[in-house]
């Protein structure tokens, strides 16, 4: 491999920065869980694999990069090998560049994803010079960045092209007007003819049979396709299967839940359809059929060898249950028409990188400290059983590596059977969730089979002794089969992602009705989720550790969740927190880890205490945020920023500490959390301070609740202020254009009320003259603005707006102007600051504000503050009606600017203060809703220049702290690079001397002074923790990409209290 060596060193790529060779693949000297080695060991044979920045012999507490893109490396390969590159590169599709030298040594850059013209024998070629692919390019983000806005953006991988075929054949097999076939039916039919599909792709012979024949892979599934024109021999061959395998995989008796007998119940039309998926014909190459399109099939490409099983089996979890999903409601296909595929489908099934990062944390962790190959697990809500299956194989290789094998195929059929039987344990309320898990199981342990072995091998019956299914088996049932069973199994761990929501099969809210009230809570809207964190309980010893995946809800609601919450905080040892909410919130769309999900997710790691235990343990919180990794390829990197310890106590009501802690850690720093301290504990709420001035509020009206209906005729030409279509209520403007009457006609004619009908109305007097409106709904273009005005005339409005009134006691301009402080405040920016730090709804999963979070606001009376409030609103509505002149926009600017000012000035906030509520509204919400950093947006020159002041304001931070020691001054030189940018800080004798120096010498030339400030070095601290910082003699260094987000003055400061934690350990 000269001619790659050479390539290599062109690039930087080495083993430092996560470059694989062939024989570091073979010997397993690499990161990746199984299901990727061993499909680059075993089918792809790149000649070289990198992992940026993945090194798993460094020896740094970074967070190891999850879901990593990879880059393969193939030197000069045959046509042949090129051809099969297609299929296996795009069905592994972890892969989204793939580098190749032709005969003379030459790169070239192809896709991973997609194919060449129309054909797909050929993947597709990435015009770009190779220079792209260069480490630093790489770790910048830049590489990734270029490839997705012109490459990647709309291309769909083989996990939506396969999800889409399947589901297209399935409804087409249910549909009450095409196929009608029972979903149990349709579900095992599908799945017998995947596992074959995957027998064939691995060339297991068949040897004792004559149903498929053929030399090769490609010869053999188009015999399985010719098979599904014969029903007699199909179902010939079905029996053939299940009597050779054995076990429990998709029986072929009459046991499905309604006695169908699925030989007299599938048709040749039923035939006709999975044969036209499996071939890519007829309707399967894009027709619509009846009014329903389908998507073209790539079955003749998919190659199931590579495609991991979690992907078949999470799949099937788009199947599962039938409570709520709409997969399994009787109807015609075009009624599967009506959304896409995408909104339609649940979808949000573990990916299998969430579940690497859970049992990298625990199950991981036993066996790196064990010889023996043991850790039981059990998930009580398995699914498609995709965190048994990755317990399973690390098992297996554990037992590989620590019994000296020389390869997988030399652990035997009962090596492998005793690792299942005696540590894999799953529960479901769902049988078919069982059936799907135990395809997963077995197909995983034939991945430990060669093909020869493969024939030979059996199947064990699991049901009933390590899997449990159906409502007999629900885990809150105390009288199960499996209760006693696993009572005495000494688990050591249970892992999952149980449901979420109201589940109306499961008999849990039975089972917490038993519990003594005294001791346990209720939960918070009937939440499963809360239920299984308490029912796990029941099977902990106290060595035993969950990780459960959960709505990330449960940290932030109030009520009952809070109590829920705090008893939880008193009866487990929290070892960790990972929250999700910003790589899964629904604001502004994008990526998620779960696509389908309702809410956000967050990830608890918990276990018994001991009897010394005295709240002091320190809980891991991590937050998983969206940067450019996340963005482009869903490659998660964790910065030492997003990491916290806290201890637990600190989350305590009753402890001294703050249960809306919780929600600063999501955004926010300890910087933070003392601020918004100080707001709670200096100034009263809102609430406290209407009922001390006898002001009352109410929200506004509702059209439909249930079937009550109320008598509005008398208000029925009150004007009305309508929110969702028109916008017409904004920071000090309310703008109404219609009557109840007219919003209540348009909800008819739209079909959300049935009659003209009115469900709720508040008291009139909420309606009627001077008060003040607020509105639940954020300003999400706007920093998360929130909205109120004073409306004085008339007005009616909707339940999300909440109106405050005065008595006609206290009726009086004083008081008037009381409303117009409050509506000041609301609409200034510590407001927003505030809820985005503190609100359970805002800056989690929605852009609104619960009323009791209005009300729990930290209000200052202030003069200044209500008539600056008043000036403005009075300006917005005498503003021309024509079009708005720029000398407007400028005059409203800075009167919003003056508001803000009186804020600051009238709660005595601080600089540092001031820094954290910008860094908030100009990072990190545009953070959270996906908006990339200014700098791609600016010319290289205006970059510059502003990096300049952003990095100048950053070093006086530091620069400032040392000139109050007194003694010692600091020096401070900065280097602003392409992607990224360095300050070196001097420590002086000089008391006065705070020099900063911007230097323009090239970044390399300027990097030689200091030897131990590597580029190798830099990248790779860039890549992974987006930030470098060492100390010399006399100096420290901090380095970061030349992003402003990371040279903001409130990050200057918890940049500064790390490096004087760190030297005062030292």
């Amino acid at each position: 491999m000269p001619g790659l060596n050479s390539l290599f060193k062109k690039l930087d790529f080495d083993k430092s920065n996560g470059l694989y060779s062939s024989e570091d693949i073979l010997s397993k000297q690499t990161p990746f869980p199984f299901r990727i080695s061993h499909v680059l060991n075993d089918v792809l044979k790149p000649n070289a694999v990198l992992s940026p920045f993945q090194n798993i012999t460094s020896s740094n507490k970074s967070f190891n990069p999850v879901n990593n893109p990879l880059i393969l490396v193939f030197d000069n390969p045959s046509d042949q090998k090129r051809k099969e590159l297609a299929s296996q590169c795009f069905s592994f599709s972890q892969a989204p560049a793939i580098l190749i030298t032709d005969n003379l040594g030459r790169p070239e850059i192809y896709h991973g994803y997609d194919f060449e013209g129309s054909g797909r024998e050929q993947l597709r070629r990435i015009d770009v010079d190779i220079s792209l692919f260069h480490i630093d390019r790489i770790a910048s983000g830049e590489t990734w960045r270029f490839l997705f806005d012109n490459y990647y953006k709309d291309i769909k991988k083989v996990d939506r092209w396969l999800l889409n075929n399947v589901v297209d054949a399935r409804r087409l097999l249910v549909s009450s007007d095409v196929g009608n076939l029972p979903f149990t039916i349709a579900n095992r039919l599908i799945g017998r003819l995947l596992f074959i599909r995957y027998l064939i792709d691995r060339n297991v012979q068949f040897s004792d049979q004559s149903f498929i024949v053929g030399d090769d892979k490609k010869s053999k599934a188009q015999s399985l396709n010719n098979l599904l024109t014969n029903k007699t021999k199909l179902y010939g061959f079905f029996n053939y299967i299940a009597s050779k395998f054995k076990g429990d995989l998709f029986p072929m008796n009459n046991s499905t839940k309604n006695n169908e007998n699925e030989l007299e119940l599938v048709s040749d039309l039923h035939l006709e359809i999975l044969f036209n998926l499996f071939n890519c014909s007829k309707f399967f190459v894009g027709e619509n059929v009846k009014g329903y399109y389908v998507q073209p099939s790539l079955f003749d490409t998919y190659d199931f060898e590579v495609i991991p099983v979690e992907l078949i089996s999470n799949i099937y979890e788009n199947f599962l249950g039938t409570s709520n999903n709409e997969e399994n409601k009787k109807k015609s296909i075009r009624s599967f028409s009506k959304g896409t595929r995408q909104s339609e489908i649940k979808a949000y099934y573990t990916p299998p990188y969430m579940v690497d990062y859970v049992l990298s944390q625990t199950v991981d962790k036993k066996l790196n400290n064990s010889v023996i190959t043991s850790a039981k697990v059990l998930d009580p809500a398995c699914g498609s059983g995709i965190f048994l299956v990755e317990t399973i194989r690390k098992l297996v290789q554990h037992h590989i590596d620590t019994s000296g094998a020389k390869s997988n195929s030399t652990i035997s059929n009962e090596e492998l059977w005793n690792i299942v039987k005696e540590n894999i344990y799953g529960i479901d309320i769902d049988n078919q969730a069982v059936e799907i898990t135990i395809l997963s199981i077995y197909i995983t342990l034939l991945d430990y089979k060669t093909p020869i072995e493969i024939e030979n091998f059996k199947f064990l019956p699991l049901k009933g002794t390590n899997l449990f299914s159906g409502l007999e088996n629900d885990f809150f049932n105390e009288d199960s089969k499996f209760q006693k069973l696993l009572l005495n199994k000494n688990l050591d761990f249970i892992v999952g992602n149980p449901p979420w929501g109201k589940v109306k099969e499961s008999s849990y809210l039975d089972y917490l009705k038993k519990l003594d009230g005294n001791r346990f809570p209720k939960i918070g809207k009937q939440e499963i989720s809360q239920a299984f964190l308490i029912r796990v309980k029941d099977f902990m010893k106290i060595n035993t550790e969950c990780m459960l995946i959960v709505t990330g809800k449960v940290l932030y609601n109030t009520e009952v969740t809070k109590e829920w919450r705090q008893w939880l905080l008193a009866f487990y040892e929290i070892i960790q927190v990972a929250e999700l909410s910003p790589v899964n919130n629904k604001v502004t769309g994008g990526p998620e880890i779960f696509e389908g999900a309702k809410q956000s997710p967050a990830i608890l790691h918990f276990k018994f205490p001991t009897k010394e235990f005295d709240f002091s343990n320190l809980i891991t919180h991590t937050t998983f945020r969206p940067n450019n990794n996340f963005l482009y390829f869903k490659a998660i990197t964790i910065s030492r920023r997003d990491i916290k310890y806290i201890p637990q106590f600190k989350f305590i009501d009753s402890k001294g500490g703050a249960d809306w802690l919780w929600k600063i850690l999501v955004h926010g720093s300890f910087f933070d959390f003392q601020f918004i301290k100080r707001l709670k504990s200096d100034y009263p709420t809102l609430s406290k301070i209407v009922e001390i001035n006898k002001v009352e509020y109410k929200g506004g009206l509702k059209f439909k609740d249930g079937n009550k209906k109320v008598e509005y005729a008398q208000i029925s030409n009150l004007p009305f202020l309508e929110l969702e279509s028109r916008k017409e209520f904004k920071q000090f403007s309310i703008n109404p254009s219609k009557t109840i009457q007219d919003q209540v006609e348009y909800l008819r004619l739209k079909g959300t009320i049935d009659e003209n009908q009115i469900a709720y109305l508040p008291d009139l007097k909420f309606f009627k003259g001077f008060k003040l409106l607020c509105k639940k709904g954020l300003e999400v273009g706007n920093d998360f603005n929130g909205v109120s005005a004073i409306s004085k005339s008339d007005l009616a409005f909707p339940s999300s707006v909440m109106s405050f009134v005065l008595t006609e006691s206290n009726r009086s301009s004083d008081h008037e102007q009381l409303l117009w402080n409050i509506a000041g405040l609301i609409n200034s920016k510590l407001f927003s600051y505030y809820v985005f730090n503190t609100s359970s709804s805002a800056g989690i999963d929605r852009t609104r504000v619960y009323f009791k979070e209005f009300l729990d606001f930290p209000v200052v009376l202030d003069g200044k503050v209500a008539s600056q409030a008043k000036k403005i609103q009075e300006l917005i509505e005498n503003k021309p009606n024509l079009m708005v002149s720029p000398e407007y926009e400028s005059n409203l600017k800075i009167e919003f600017k003056k508001l803000n000012s009186l804020v600051f000035t009238a709660y005595n906030v601080s600089r540092i203060e001031q820094s954290l509520i910008d860094y908030a509204l100009q990072v990190a919400i545009p953070e959270f809703k996906r908006i990339k950093d200014p700098v791609y947006i600016l010319s290289n020159h205006q970059k510059v220049e502003q990096l300049k002041a952003k990095l100048i304001k950053y070093s006086k931070v530091f620069s400032e702290h040392f000139k109050k020691l007194g003694n010692l001054g600091l020096d401070t030189t900065i280097s602003i690079g392409q992607f990224y940018s360095i300050s070196i800080f001097k420590i002086t004798q000089k008391s006065n001397s705070q020099n900063i120096d911007i230097v323009d010498d090239d970044q390399v030339s300027f990097l030689n002074k200091i030897p131990e400030l590597t580029t190798a070095k830099i990248s790779q601290s860039i890549y992974v923790d987006s930030d470098l910082r060492g100390f010399g003699r006399d100096y420290f260094y901090i380095v970061k990409p030349s992003e402003f987000k990371y040279w903001h003055e409130a990050v200057a400061h918890e940049d500064l209290s790390e490096i004087i934690r760190t030297v005062t350990q030292a």
